[in-house]
């Protein structure tokens, strides 16, 4: 079975479970705020260089000039975004908050813990393709199965 059929699948669980939530999720009081085009615009471009970078990174060379320009774009935009969103009436992402030890620290914790998690899980990916030799199916079959390390 190929990827994209196999991905295809999910699309009636997906559609299946979105109804579910509009039926029984409580409606919530909106809020009159605008949205942050330009903090959306920078941050959108700031990921999209750093993934260019990393996804192009090891077939055109971590020293390629459209890899370094990628890198180096990703670091402006992330600058503009952070100048942004400290002068912004309404930013995307209120950094002020991150100020405060409680936020900041949890913001740092959880950031780590999931920049480990996804490291884990696309290493073993990347070992089990280029090592294993495993399709796309094998490897998520393998990746997702539970290993004695999480039994209780």
């Amino acid at each position: 079975m190929s990827s994209p059929v196999f991905l295809a699948l999910f699309v009636p669980v997906a559609a299946l479970l979105a109804g579910l939530a509009c039926r029984w999720a409580p409606a919530t009081e909106r809020h009159a705020g605008r949205s942050d085009v330009p903090g959306t615009v920078l941050l959108v471009g700031a990921l999209t260089a750093v993934l260019f970078g990393l996804i192009e990174g090891r077939e055109l060379g971590w020293a390629s000039a459209s890899v370094l320009a990628a890198f180096a774009a990703a670091v402006a935009f992330g600058a503009l975004f952070v100048v942004h969103c400290l002068s912004a009436d309404h930013p995307l992402i209120d950094l002020r908050l991150l100020a405060e030890p409680a936020v900041g620290a949890g913001v740092l914790g959880v950031a780590g813990a999931f920049v480990g998690m996804f490291g884990l899980f696309f290493l073993k990916a990347q070992y089990l393709h280029h090592a294993k030799g495993f399709s796309a199916i094998e490897r998520w079959a393998r990746a997702t199965a539970p290993s004695p390390s999480s039994s209780p």
